[in-house]
This record gives C-alpha cells, sequence and structure tokens, in this order.
C-alpha cells in the first residue's frame, strides 16, 4: 500500500466516524472553527457569531427534546460564565472567550461542558507552554508571575494581570476553545 493510499484509507475512515457525530456538534465546531479564524485575524470574536450561536443552540435544543432540553441550554452556558468570571475579572480571559465558551455550554450541556473545560484547559496549556518555548520568554514570564503572586499578596487584593496584550505574551484562547469543542464532541458524544 503506497502512502498516499494510505492516507486516502485514513482520510475516509476520518470521514465516517465523523459522519456519526449529531447536528449540532457539527454545528458547534464549525462556530468555534470560525471564531478562532475570527480571534486569529482580527483578534476579536463577533458579537453576531455568539448571538447567532446562542440561537442555534436553542434551536437545537428545542427541536431535540423540547422544553425539557431547552432548560439544559441557560444551565451549560452558566456553568463557564460562574466558573471564569475570575479569569475574566484580572483579565487573562478575554469577554470573547468567555462568551465563546458560553455558547458552547448551551450546546453541551453543563454534564458535557465539565469535560470540555477541561480540554480546554489543558489544550491552552499545552499550547502556552509552546508559545513559552518558541518565543524564548519562559524566564521573563515566570518572573511576571512571580512578581504579580508578590504583590497581589502583599496589597492583599487580586488585580489584573499584567502585559498581556503585548505581542510576546498574547495567546489566542479560542484556539484551545476549538480544540477542547473537537476533542469533546469527538470523544464525549
Amino acid at each position: 500500500m503506497s502512502d498516499l493510499d494510505a492516507a486516502l484509507t485514513a482520510l475516509a475512515a476520518a470521514g465516517r466516524f465523523l459522519m456519526r457525530l449529531p447536528p449540532e456538534d457539527w454545528v458547534l465546531t464549525g462556530l468555534t472553527a470560525v471564531a478562532s479564524a475570527a480571534d486569529l485575524r482580527h483578534g476579536t470574536v463577533p458579537n453576531g457569531l455568539i448571538a447567532g450561536g446562542v440561537g442555534c443552540a436553542v434551536l437545537s435544543a428545542v427541536s431535540a427534546g423540547g422544553i425539557p432540553a431547552l432548560l439544559r441550554v441557560p444551565a451549560g452556558a452558566a456553568l463557564p460564565l460562574i466558573l471564569l468570571w475570575p479569569l475574566y475579572r484580572i483579565r487573562t480571559l478575554g469577554a470573547g472567550d468567555v462568551k465563546l465558551l458560553a455558547v458552547a455550554g448551551a450546546f453541551l450541556g453543563p454534564e458535557r461542558m465539565c469535560g470540555c473545560l477541561a480540554a480546554v484547559f489543558v489544550s491552552g496549556g499545552i499550547l502556552a507552554l509552546l508559545l513559552l518555548l518558541v518565543r524564548g520568554n519562559v524566564r521573563e514570564r515566570m518572573k511576571v508571575l512571580a512578581d504579580y503572586i508578590a504583590d497581589c499578596a502583599e496589597e492583599r487584593r487580586v488585580k489584573p494581570y499584567p502585559g498581556l496584550h503585548q505581542e510576546n505574551t498574547l495567546m489566542h484562547f479560542t484556539v484551545p476553545i476549538f480544540a477542547g469543542v473537537l476533542w469533546t464532541v469527538t470523544r464525549c458524544g
């Protein structure tokens, strides 16, 4: 079997697997992919995309299970909003990231969203580590973190994390969100 035949066989198997996913998982995966692309290109997640995602989640829930399924939409959306509020407040996560995760929660419901958040943060940690190594600023960023912790302890209050929007520190968190959603819909069906 040639390399091309092997690649085509693997691609066909992946396609058969993905075709088994429910339509709402396709919509959510596509939505997070578009949000990631927009964030990488423009540095923001369009609010229209967020609103459209919420609308799709509501329609999907109503068509799948009526009112009982509809009740899972706000529960799933609230989970990341509540859990990630502290990270948003200290400016380590942007509003677009939190809103995109709320849309994911609206689609996935609270049970699947817990696993998705774990996958998002694992992939985010891996991406952050890779970026630190590629940028060669591990020592500098560890010093900033240590100084931040010391400042917060000294002032006895949590304050915004410094310098996150400089070119050598920026990480588009929509990429790990996309990876976490993809993992969740393919592994946690």
